[in-house]
C-alpha cells in the first residue's frame, strides 16, 4: 500500500491541478472577452 498510496495522492494533487488551471482559464478567458466589450 505504502509507495501504491503515495502515487495515487499525487496523481489526485495532479489532477485538481489541472482542473483548477481549466477554470483559473476559463474566468481569464471570461474577464478577457468583458474587458474587449467594454473597450
Amino acid at each position: 500500500m505504502g509507495l501504491e498510496h503515495i502515487n495515487f495522492k499525487v496523481q489526485v494533487v495532479v489532477e485538481k491541478l489541472q482542473v483548477d488551471s481549466c477554470q483559473l482559464y476559463e474566468v481569464k478567458k471570461e474577464w478577457c472577452n468583458f474587458r474587449l466589450q467594454v473597450n
